[in-house]
Parts: C-alpha cells; structure tokens; sequence
C-alpha cells in the first residue's frame, strides 16, 4: 500500500510540474523545451548545413562589395598619379577626361569649366 502511495505522490508532482511549465510558457516565460534554438525535425547536420550555405552566400557578398571598393580605390590612385605627374592644366583635365571615358564606357565625354 506505502508502494501506491508513492507513485500517487509521483504522479501527482509531474502533473504539477508539467502544469507550471505550461503556465510559464503561456504567460511569456520560460520552460527547458521553450528555449530550444533549434527544431526537433531536423538534425544539427542539417541546421549547420545550411548555416554554413548562409555564411558562404554573405562571404561571396563581401568579396564582391570589396573587389568593387579596390577597382574604384584604383582608378581614384591612377588619376592622382596623372595629377601628380602632370602640372599642365590641359593635361590634367585630358588624364580626367581619359578616365571618366574609361570608366563609363562611352567615347562621347565633355568636361564643361563654368
């Protein structure tokens, strides 16, 4: 009889605590099974599967954004090089103009001085 009695008393006490984690969760707290980061559907292969396919996608994105700061930071360098080498102001608006043309891909380009 003390046997029934105790796996009353146990069963009673999980029921209590499965009822306080319900109301912590409902209410806005938490429970153990409420802060789980990840789903039980999936594996952790699967969630650093595509954890890793993210991070490559937003590393491709940085290349790219960097490769096209350095071909500006060139372009900027070789006309401040044609500055430098040049005292004429002709020549500077030329090497400017030469640039702009090369850079835009057109063929028709006119500085204009106001």
């Amino acid at each position: 009889m003390a046997g029934k009695s105790s796996s009353v008393r146990k069963a009673v006490k999980k029921d209590r605590q499965v009822s306080a984690d319900k109301k912590r969760t409902a209410v806005g707290g938490s429970s153990q099974k409420a802060k789980s980061p990840r789903s039980t559907s999936r594996p952790i292969s699967e969630d650093l599967a595509l954890e890793n396919a993210r991070l490559l996608e937003e590393n491709a994105r940085l290349f790219k954004a960097e490769q096209e700061r350095v071909a500006e930071l060139q372009i900027i360098n070789s006309i401040q090089q044609g500055l430098a080498a040049e005292l004429d102001f002709q020549s500077i608006v030329n090497l400017v103009g030469d640039k702009l043309s090369e850079v835009l891909s057109t063929d028709n380009l006119g500085i204009s001085l106001v």
